[in-house]
């Protein structure tokens, strides 16, 4: 029974160590004035590192974001999101970072600013958000939540297994009915 608290404790160590960059998934959707529908879904980490030369007063930018962006029926896999402070309208655009006239505009969302802090060291905000985009005229919704580690995954499995270890191997009390 000492060694499978010994292995318990030896694997709550190896996972214990301090957790990485945390990631966010984005959820966006909505329909336009037209019926046209519009989806985004895609994952960044909380705290983005944007190169020196895409930060501005106004926010910055991460280059190459690899997800879904929607609108009607033109589908993308990579995109530029440029997230801007409140004073510049906050929400973000999407560029497409593949065209070879020059980046493209995609989606130009605006809402509230999505990040805190200032643009060369932003922590991306989680909750749900109102958006609108200015080329469409569509409402969207933003859903920004974030995505379990798989240490944390390990830590929760583990310490079920060893629960139920733990009632499974207790000793069961036994009652004895004496009649006279």
């Amino acid at each position: 029974m000492k060694w499978i608290a010994a292995a318990a404790a030896l694997l709550a160590a190896a996972f214990a160590a301090p957790a990485g960059a945390q990631t966010l998934h984005y959820a966006l959707n909505g329909t336009a004035p037209d019926g046209t529908v519009e989806y985004a879904s895609f994952d960044l980490d909380a705290h983005p590192i944007p190169l020196a030369n895409n930060i501005g007063p106004d926010g910055f930018r991460i280059k190459f974001i690899s997800g879904i962006f929607q609108i009607g029926s033109q589908v993308l896999n990579l995109q530029d999101l440029e997230f801007f402070t409140s004073d510049s309208g906050g929400g973000f655009i999407s560029l497409d970072p593949t065209d070879k006239t020059g980046e493209s505009l995609f989606l130009n969302v605006g809402s509230d600013q999505l990040f805190a802090g200032p643009p060369a060291t932003p922590t991306l905000l989680t909750g749900n958000f109102l958006l609108f985009d200015f080329g469409t005229g569509a409402d969207l919704k933003l859903s920004v939540a974030a995505v379990p580690e798989p240490a944390a995954w390990a830590m929760m499995i583990l310490g079920f297994g060893a629960a139920g270890i733990t009632l499974r191997r207790r000793a069961r009390v036994r009652t004895a009915v004496a009649i006279a």
